[in-house]
């Protein structure tokens, strides 16, 4: 997907509003603000993607995941193929530096409730897990029976 520059929420100013946020998350509201903040971008990446409903697991994987991730972050991720998945390494992603892996994997979910609002209106049979370990965080995409 290609997207203008002039189209473009300032990375700026989007980094700030996120950043400003996850300071403040509590555990808690992890669900709801991540939630809500899916909301509020869908209508946005929607209008500037031009989606179709009812995508596959590899499309989802393939394309929608990365060119969010690269529409709103500028981050350039890659899923891995495992059996019936795909995996997301969030190992460099610019955001998570210098958490520890608590908040790390806090974060990573708040991204995945805000990623569930977004696939909630283009597919209901993808679901998404965030793991963490010594590793790093990983998003596991898959599809539900």
């Amino acid at each position: 997907m290609d997207y203008r520059s002039e189209e473009r929420i300032d990375d700026t100013l989007f980094q700030i509003l996120l950043a400003n946020l996850i300071k403040n998350l509590k555990k808690e509201e992890i669900q709801e603000s991540g939630n809500l903040l899916g909301e509020r971008i869908s209508d946005d990446f929607f209008l500037k993607s031009h989606v179709k409903k009812n995508l596959t697991l590899e499309s989802v994987c393939m394309n929608l995941i990365p060119d969010f991730y690269y529409h709103y972050f500028t981050y350039k991720i890659k899923p891995l193929r495992d059996d019936s998945h795909y995996i997301f390494s969030f190992d460099d992603f610019y955001v998570l530096n210098g958490m520890s892996l608590d908040r790390k994997y806090d974060v990573c979910l708040l991204f995945k409730h805000m990623f569930d609002s977004i696939l909630s209106f283009l597919c209901k049979n993808i679901g998404i897990c965030v793991v963490c370990d010594e590793n790093g965080c990983k998003w596991k995409v898959y599809e539900e029976n």
